[in-house]
């Protein structure tokens, strides 16, 4: 059994963002510590099924709304203004700061679904020595030419659609078309770059993205999920081939059956995880 707690936090940019702390009751001043980042659109409580059950295994585990999500100051829509820098030099550093604080005498690992994987592994790109260690559920950079043939078009489609969606009404709005709720019409202009042509090259950000990640160096473990049409695994294999520099690169594709839970899909997995937390704390223990 858990328990849970909410925090308030102020950004540097003057915005506040809202975290949820699972703590098991027993255990926590040893194990490492997890901050974990959630998909486009999805508010952290989606995850509470999966965040808990990682508490259940001994963890301590942190979760956040990120901007344009959940209980963020910043929500998308006409007006506003945001890209993927803004969260990866505004949100992630902040975030991961303040875990380390309130927990600095024990390893830190990041991990992420989606978007929020993304921004882990670009944070831990940027910083190599924030954190021992990086796992990924349902993360790519989704290039479509990664996407099984019969899927490209539609995917490199999509992703024009939903740009050109925010090109017209200044903002994406997602709430309409299905996909990522209310953003910024700049952020999914990065997104949609990424789709484009599989490069991380993102808006305002001053760094070159594609050399820093072969100078990620923790050990990485990539998830991807029976029938994920948004992150089948020839993307993520594409997404972990770019991190050359990782002690260890492990991708692992589940099916139902051995995550004791029916359906999985891109988001499924979070209400019903089934045996994925006793997963992850098998391969955090292992690098811890």
């Amino acid at each position: 059994m858990t328990r849970h707690e909410h925090i308030s936090l102020t950004l540097p940019d003057g915005a506040h963002t809202k975290l949820t702390v699972f703590a098991p009751r027993h255990g926590a001043d040893t194990h490492p510590v997890i901050l974990f980042l959630p998909a486009l659109g999805a508010p952290r409580g989606y995850y509470e099924p999966f965040l808990q059950g990682l508490a259940d295994e001994g963890y301590t585990v942190y979760s956040a709304d990120l901007r344009g999500m959940g209980d963020h100051s910043v929500q998308g829509g006409p007006g506003t203004d945001y890209g993927y820098w803004d969260h990866l030099s505004i949100e992630v550093p902040a975030l991961t700061a303040e875990v380390r604080r309130r927990h600095p005498r024990v390893p830190l690992f990041l991990g992420g679904h989606s978007l929020g994987g993304q921004l882990a592994l670009l944070h831990l790109a940027l910083h190599p020595a924030d954190a021992r260690g990086l796992f990924l559920l349902a993360v790519s950079f989704p290039y479509y030419k990664t996407w099984p043939w019969g899927m490209r078009l539609l995917t490199l489609g999509f992703g024009a659609y939903v740009r050109l969606a925010g090109m017209v009404f200044g903002y994406s709005p997602g709430h309409w078309l299905g996909f990522g709720g209310k953003q910024s019409a700049r952020m999914m202009a990065d997104w949609f770059h990424l789709i484009r042509t599989g490069q991380v090259k993102l808006s305002g950000c001053p760094h070159d993205l594609e050399a820093a990640m072969p100078r990620l160096t923790a050990p990485v473990l990539a998830i991807s999920f029976h029938k994920d049409l948004y992150c089948p695994p020839s993307a993520v294999k594409f997404t972990l081939d770019k991190l050359s520099g990782a002690a260890s690169r492990v991708l692992y594709h589940f099916l139902p059956a051995e995550l004791n839970t029916p359906e999985l899909g891109h988001f499924r997995w979070a209400r019903r995880p089934g045996t994925l937390p006793a997963f992850l704390a098998q391969w955090l223990r292992k690098h811890s």
